[in-house]
């Protein structure tokens, strides 16, 4: 629960949602989240170890 992200990117990817320090608030971001249906890929793909191996393997081998 809080007020501000250092990760904004994730708010506006629609995976979280800020609100104000209120009860009231915070139920209804509870109560009422859907989250984005299609998440973009600013942190990655998820791919990154193979990555690195491939290029590994193509320079060093």
């Amino acid at each position: 629960m809080r007020e501000n992200a250092e990760w904004i990117e994730t708010v506006e990817d629609g995976g979280n949602v800020l609100v104000e320090v209120d009860y009231k608030k915070i139920k209804d971001a509870i109560l009422n989240f859907e989250g984005a249906e299609i998440k973009s890929d600013v942190f990655g793909t998820g791919n990154a170890c193979a990555d690195i191996c491939d290029i590994l393997n193509e320079h060093l081998l």
